[in-house]
């Protein structure tokens, strides 16, 4: 969408999914928490750490905060429970009688400290939360509906990050939109587990 405003010589159409214009409190909220989780390690220092000795333990709990904002409650307990580790995940459980909800999100906040940088992703959250399709361009919904291109919005109903509810703010102001609500129970990361399902339901 900002792409729409920026150049709408060029860009002839829109598709957008399980995202939003700006970004609301609740995710201004979610961001915070992470930049918290860095600031905590002792390594981090404002960012001015060592990167031959970065603040892993702190990006790996800023992912953990994030994971919790991108499945559903229904998701989380239809695939976990309760169950211990060695009951989901057998012989590749890091701790086998923890609670296997709690080694999944360990095992991401683990994968991502391998391959990304802590002031990397501190500076995603804060592009993430000063995005705002209407700064320097006016008020908000007026904005909105002076994109002349048509627009699909894409929705998963059980998004908790990106809600449906903002979805359908946009399509209130959009001129040209079509509203596509996909049916998944596994919240914000719907627009990938169930991709299928979206890509019939957008064609």
């Amino acid at each position: 969408m900002e792409w729409a405003l920026l150049d709408p010589d060029r860009v002839q159409a829109v598709a957008r999914i399980a995202a939003s214009g700006r970004h609301s409190a609740r995710c201004v909220l979610w961001s915070e928490a992470q930049r918290l989780a860095l600031a905590a390690d002792p390594k981090f220092r404002q960012g001015e750490y060592d990167p031959a000795d970065p603040p892993i333990a702190g990006l790996a709990a800023a992912r953990a905060v994030a994971m919790i904002s991108y499945r559903s409650p229904e998701a989380l307990q239809r695939r976990f429970g309760r169950a211990r580790g060695e009951e989901v995940f057998a012989g590749r459980a890091h701790n086998p009688n923890d609670f296997a909800v709690s080694g999944w999100l360990q095992y991401h906040g683990r994968a991502l400290v391998e391959r990304f940088d802590a002031n990397s992703y501190r500076t995603l959250l804060d592009a993430m939360d000063t995005h705002d399709l209407s700064r320097g361009r006016g008020r908000y919904a007026e904005v909105l509906a002076g994109i002349r291109q048509p627009i699909l919005v894409g929705s998963i109903g059980s998004d908790m990050l990106y809600v449906s509810e903002e979805q359908r703010t946009l399509t209130a102001h959009l001129r040209r939109v079509r509203l596509v609500v996909v049916d998944s129970i596994h919240g914000h990361d719907g627009f990938l587990i169930d991709a299928a399902r979206a890509r019939s339901l957008c064609s």
